[in-house]
């Protein structure tokens, strides 16, 4: 049996049933492109676990967490009950560089948390990730130290 290409248009059809298909048959041709461009821009904007070419820091990650022991402000309340530690944290490195979707999944609670955030929103821009050639969208978890 040969096997057809996969398209978007009869995957959104055979999704809606044959009154979904018939509707799907009456748009315009460029309402169809519209679909099949937006099916396209999500490709686009997948987010990487990895890739062949990491995103990196300017100058590395040893001054990637020298600006952010520079720039990181701790909190009063973490300062008087003594809290040290690491704070985990995820973010999305951009096709741009710029760091997005910063959300901690390990805190230390204090304001700490709320602390590293802000500091990585006014990060400098890293250089971003590659997969085959192509500037890509990478997430990175690392570990911000509380002193």
């Amino acid at each position: 049996m040969k096997r057809l290409p996969f398209k978007p248009l009869h995957f959104v059809a055979h999704s809606l049933g044959i009154c979904g298909a018939l509707w799907l048959a009456c748009l315009p041709a460029t309402a169809q492109h519209i679909v099949q461009a937006q099916h396209i821009v999500q490709q686009d904007e997948q987010v990487y676990k990895m890739s062949e070419q990491p995103p990196a820091p300017d100058g590395g990650l040893s001054a990637f967490y020298e600006y952010t022991e520079d720039n990181l402000v701790c909190p009063t309340e973490a300062k008087k009950n003594g809290i040290k530690g690491n704070v985990f944290v995820q973010f999305v490195v951009e096709k741009s560089g710029e760091l997005s979707h910063i959300k901690v999944v390990k805190g230390l609670g204090y304001g700490c948390d709320e602390a590293v955030i802000t500091c990585l929103k006014s990060a400098p821009r890293w250089k971003p990730g590659k997969q085959q050639g192509k500037v890509v969208r990478v997430q990175k978890t690392l570990s911000i130290q509380i002193k």
